[in-house]
């Protein structure tokens, strides 16, 4: 049976599941609300954003979806579900901390000149990726290509993101508890001195 408020079928899933009666909606919802509870790393307000994610095409106003989420959080086999999902991925092997250390290495030690071009002769500055490779396009959290058509002429504009360099720096400082104490230097300042830089790093430009 298909439930007219979000377009999906409301029957037991095919999927290989050990909870009796999961439906495919029901699954659904709870695995985009684990998902949804990591990135936030909290519960509260979970419940609606997992719903939308779980059912983006429906049209359902937020008065509803809030009354649909809770609804499918008080489902016992929800509940269930959810719980099954977290113990699995809690059993998983953990990220070394070495590798995690590595990636913050490749965020905070990053170079804008990598991925630039500047003609010597006139000093217009351009984006060029074809150095790009696997540690450069890691540091990168957005890449958009916009393409213009005017004739016979094609104008390409890029923009590129880059993560902040900043909160790597600072996450690596404490990973190696360089911060011995409050003062110049100390977590408090260098957050402040983040809030004033930016939370990121955006660069634009032309390319062909």
């Amino acid at each position: 049976m298909k439930d007219e408020r979000t377009g999906y079928l409301d029957k037991p899933t095919t999927e290989a599941v050990n909870i009796v009666g999961l439906t495919e909606r029901e699954r659904r919802f709870a695995d985009s609300y684990v998902i949804v509870c990591l990135n936030l790393g909290r519960e509260a307000g979970a419940g609606p954003l997992a719903y939308r994610r779980a059912f983006p095409s429906s049209s359902a106003d937020h008065a509803t979806v809030y009354a649909l989420s809770n609804a499918l959080l008080n489902n016992s086999r929800v509940r269930e579900h959810v719980a099954s999902v977290r113990e699995e991925l809690a059993n998983k092997e953990p990220v070394p901390s070495s590798r995690i250390i590595d990636e913050l290495e490749k965020v905070a030690f990053s170079t804008i000149t990598d991925y630039l071009e500047v003609d010597l002769v006139s000093g217009a500055v351009s984006i060029d990726l074809r150095s790009l490779d696997v540690t450069s396009a890691a540091v990168i959290s957005e890449l958009v290509i916009e393409e213009t058509v005017k004739g016979d002429v094609v104008r390409r504009r890029t923009r590129i993101k880059l993560f902040n360099k900043l909160d790597a720096l600072d996450r690596l400082a404490r990973i190696h508890r360089l911060y011995q104490e409050e003062g110049a230097g100390s977590p408090s300042s260098y957050l402040g001195l983040m809030r004033l830089v930016g939370d990121g790093r955006v660069i634009e430009g032309k390319v062909g």
